[in-house]
């Protein structure tokens, strides 16, 4: 099975409101991701989301679910992308058998479409011990395809280290999926960003 986790607890600090749950393309941010996520071969899909008292969770949450997600929303805010991932290994180690491959798809990555997630999936299911990192001009950026194995290795690593670890640490592993859209490792953090991805979408 094909499971993927949404790192999605983050404050916006940058963009000054929640920028998840921001208009894009007909939907929201954090749906767009989840729609492409579950379309291109996600048969599971973790949100991390904040905490509910946080401002925008409530509605991140909701919008979340109705694009076929699961939502977490941990005890304790997450402080960075590796511990809202391993909130989300956590969810799937009790409840999803047979976990194959994990997708990383940070929640504010709106570049992320089903066909590139379906891709990414091909290249996974070819060889289950393969990292798979799509690339564009040279720069990586996601989903990344980590077997299930190499993905619950991150609670292994030290304090203060982050996902990429994983990826740095076995290069032979990793197999670079080339994309021609630039989106592929477009960040969505600032007002001038999500001016960007709305003409983009219009």
């Amino acid at each position: 099975m094909i499971a993927a986790i949404v790192p999605a607890a983050g404050r916006s600090t940058r963009m000054g409101r929640p920028k998840l749950i921001l208009p894009l393309g007909g939907g929201t941010v954090i749906a767009r991701v989840v729609s492409a996520l579950r379309a291109g071969g996600a048969a599971v899909v973790v949100v991390v989301a904040p905490r509910p008292e946080t401002a925008g969770a409530e509605a991140l949450a909701r919008q979340a679910i109705d694009a076929g997600a699961v939502v977490v929303a941990p005890e304790v805010q997450p402080p960075d992308m590796r511990a809202s991932f391993e909130c989300g290994l956590a969810f799937l180690d009790g409840r999803a058998a047979a976990v194959e491959t994990v997708l990383l798809a940070p929640g504010d990555s709106p570049g992320i479409t089903a066909a590139l997630v379906k891709r990414v999936v091909e290249q996974a299911l070819v060889d289950l011990s393969r990292i798979v990192v799509p690339t564009h001009a040279g720069r990586r950026g996601h989903p990344i395809a980590l077997p299930w194995a190499r993905a619950r290795e991150v609670r292994d690593l030290p304090a203060g280290v982050g996902i990429n670890a994983l990826v740095a640490a076995r290069p032979e592993l990793v197999v670079e999926l080339i994309a021609n859209d630039p989106g592929v490792v477009a960040d969505l953090d600032t007002p001038e960003d999500y001016e960007r991805w709305t003409n983009r979408a219009l």
